[in-house]
């Protein structure tokens, strides 16, 4: 069966459309007329777009209603132990440490199931460029603090003006992250060399090495 993500861009993201979401009346006639499953992965924008559509360009919304015969509410965010589950997934020969440092990464980058995916990416390549059997807890360790963390604070310092400039000058400061099981210790942005090194299967990915190593998130295993 289809599984389509991002099913919110099925309509015209702009405050007045003048279109009709053609794809949804496809997947009413060409998918759900035979009958083929379909699933559709959305953010609750959907519902909004949806009636945005009915109201402006008079779109018959009841014929996708009529389709869509289980509506299922996911959690606004995954638990500590879902963030595990996916990393022990995508790394199953990684000891617990090494899951422990993705799980902190994951915490302090407040970006959820991506900083996963993102860390294992890099922590694979890393491994394959110095040709390693697998994932260990320094490809881990490096991929963070070389590569993502430095890439993530450009994103956290414009994060902090959005919401300075939305609460006012007398706003309240905003109450700290809890920690995550593992010991976080903030990164520090230290002096590095750009240059993007590429491996014959990952092109196109740099790397950042750093002069001075930068202390793990979790305590390398003994």
């Amino acid at each position: 069966m289809p599984v389509i993500d991002e099913a919110h861009f099925f309509f015209n993201q702009g405050p007045r459309i003048y279109t009709r979401p053609e794809m949804l009346d496809w997947i009413d006639t060409a998918q759900c007329n035979p009958p083929q499953p379909v699933a559709l992965v959305t953010t609750p924008q959907f519902m909004i777009c949806m009636e945005r559509a009915a109201g402006q360009v008079g779109w018959n919304y009841r014929q996708f209603k009529r389709r869509c015969k289980r509506y299922c509410r996911l959690p606004a965010k995954n638990t500590p132990e879902d963030i595990e589950a996916v990393a022990r997934h995508l790394l199953p020969k990684a000891d617990r440490a090494t899951v422990k440092q993705i799980v902190a990464y994951e915490a302090l980058s407040k970006r959820d199931l991506s900083a996963v995916g993102d860390v294992v990416r890099e922590s694979k390549l890393l491994a394959e460029q110095e040709g390693a059997t697998k994932v260990t807890f320094e490809h881990v360790k490096r991929a963070m603090y070389e590569v993502l963390l430095v890439s993530d604070l450009p994103w956290a310092e414009m994060e902090k003006r959005l919401r300075d400039k939305q609460r006012g000058r007398r706003a309240v400061a905003e109450a700290p992250m809890p920690a995550p099981e593992a010991t976080q210790e903030a990164p520090k942005t230290q002096e590095r060399e750009i240059a993007p090194q590429f491996s014959a299967r990952a092109a196109g990915v740099s790397r950042m090495p750093f002069r001075d190593r930068v202390p793990p998130l979790v305590e390398a295993p003994g």
